[in-house]
């Protein structure tokens, strides 16, 4: 939540998760970091390499990457995921100390609907594997997450990565997925949303986008993410006036939180 004055006490603040990438290996175990950011990127290759770097094995594995040893000779750690999945998955996980909420798609948009609908106040956030890296080097983010009412796994990286670590997410619960199922629920609930943050004339595209395909959604109002300290009370008359039920806040992690 970008400013604890920029929502009444009844809206739902969502956060997007945009990071930057993370400042190297020295701010987390090698092993780590390298495991988390190369998944991104080898989840994308297609299964039949996989097959042939694994051998013959069917059970499931992951190669991790290439990452240059002390000498300056690169080296190809392969991690093997032996084992099925849990039956029952926590209800949270923890990944380097980020606390992530193990729900689903559906759940995700029930818990928020449902907060929406009651007027109760939840700053929803989502977190990828860089997020996760800004969070172990940044104290007072990673606070900001540890208090968030729902923070959403965001990123096949952040799942496998959690998986690496002996940890099961349940699903990828992405922003770009979960943004139109939950246009649904609030429609249907004849919710009022205001849109923050982009560059100029974004939000309105978006704002346009939603009507056209959930007219029962009300877009109360919207408004670029380019601001400066001194518009930001006119800012928060502004929402707060637009008497809105959920705040979409796309300023980049961990600008939006604060």
């Amino acid at each position: 939540m970008p400013n604890s004055r920029m929502s009444s006490s009844s809206t739902v603040t969502v956060s997007a998760a945009a990071c930057s990438p993370g400042p190297g290996a020295h701010d987390l175990s090698d092993r780590v970091q390298s495991l988390i950011a190369l998944a991104e990127l080898l989840v994308r290759l297609p299964a039949a390499m996989l097959r042939c770097v694994g051998g013959a094995r069917r059970r499931p594995w992951i190669v991790s990457g290439a990452r240059a040893g002390r000498q300056g000779r690169a080296g190809t750690a392969v991690t093997t995921l032996r084992g099925p999945v849990a039956a029952a998955p926590d209800a949270t996980v923890s990944v380097l100390g980020v606390p992530i909420d193990n729900v689903t798609m559906d759940a995700a948009c029930e818990r928020i609907g449902a907060a929406a609908a009651a007027g109760r106040p939840h700053c929803v956030v989502f977190v990828n594997a860089d997020c996760v890296n800004l969070a172990y080097r940044d104290p007072g983010y990673k606070a900001i997450l540890h208090h968030a009412d729902l923070v959403l796994p965001d990123g096949v990286g952040l799942k496998l990565g959690a998986r690496l670590l002996e940890q099961h997410i349940r699903q990828n619960v992405n922003g770009t997925d979960l943004f139109p199922r939950l246009c649904a629920t609030l429609a249907r609930q004849r919710s009022r949303v205001y849109l923050l943050g982009a560059r100029p004339g974004v939000a309105d595209q978006v704002a346009c986008w939603i009507r056209a395909r959930y007219p029962g959604l009300v877009v109360a109002g919207t408004d670029h993410g380019y601001h400066g300290p001194d518009c930001t009370d006119a800012l928060v008359t502004r929402i707060r006036r637009a008497r809105c039920q959920v705040l979409l806040v796309a300023f980049g992690a961990p600008h939006q939180e604060r």
